[in-house]
């Protein structure tokens, strides 16, 4: 049985903190590889290619979700298998920091589309 690590408030807070550096780092990176020059939904966009028949303007979310279903596969692989995916060179915490990142941008595209994403 795994052991339970007690972990403090501060502990918690700090780690927290180095997973929010770390998502923003990812994204700064993924970002331009994936949507170089102006528009930082410009792969997104391709992808409305296919689902803009079904989705209209909001195909580009659905693109979204289909990367984060791919990193929830891969995490619910692990939880019921124990392993890793052979072919995915990225360090594991990726998978979970790439699901934060895809959560903002979610909330971000929703903001172009008029939504407040505050309320």
């Amino acid at each position: 049985m795994t052991q339970i690590i007690p972990m403090t408030h501060e502990e918690f807070m700090r780690l927290n903190k180095e997973c929010h550096d770390r998502a923003y780092a990812i994204t700064a990176i993924k970002n331009k590889d994936y949507s170089p020059g102006a528009n930082p939904f410009a792969n997104f966009y391709k992808s409305n290619e296919l689902f803009a028949p079904y989705f209209k303007e909001r195909g580009p979310m659905a693109a979204m979700m289909t990367d984060v279903n791919k990193k929830t596969s891969r995490i619910t692989n692990f939880i019921l298998t124990g392993e890793r995916s052979k072919n995915n060179s990225e360090p594991f915490c990726n998978d979970f920091l790439d699901l934060s990142n895809y959560s903002v941008m979610l909330l971000v595209f929703a903001k172009t589309l008029g939504i407040d994403i505050f309320i």
